[in-house]
């Protein structure tokens, strides 16, 4: 639907009515559930985390998938649903410190003979 819809579709004011719904949602939710924290006592490092997540893990990131739908096959356009774990999983490691167990990166081949599949099946269909 969206690669049909690309041209009539303003991908900031989708991000944007996301964002919006599901925030309040979210926070309701925490309230009916006891699980609200007041907001003086998350950390700074929290909220850092909080602002990298909402501009690299949402807003960028679907920019970037919307930008793929308009320009490679579906798919192609689709692997960001496989690659964007991998990334977290390496940055988290990268960054945090996170650990790769083994069953992980067993995952993480798994995946990546998965994608290489798609790409080669796709390669091979532009080729017949």
């Amino acid at each position: 639907y969206t690669k049909k819809e690309a041209v009539n579709f303003n991908p900031y004011f989708s991000l944007g009515l996301q964002m919006v719904i599901s925030g309040p949602l979210v926070y309701l939710i925490s309230e009916v559930t006891n699980n609200a924290v007041a907001f003086s006592e998350i950390p700074w490092q929290s909220w850092t985390a909080i602002a990298y997540l909402a501009l690299f893990g949402s807003v960028l990131s679907f920019i970037a998938y919307l930008y793929a739908l308009q320009n490679l096959p579906t798919d192609q356009a689709s692997l960001y649903a496989y690659i964007n774990p991998i990334v977290a999983l390496l940055s988290g490691a990268l960054i945090s410190g996170d650990k790769l167990t083994l069953p992980i990166l067993i995952g993480v081949l798994i995946t990546l003979a998965g994608v290489r599949l798609v790409n080669k099946a796709a390669k091979a269909t532009v080729t017949d």
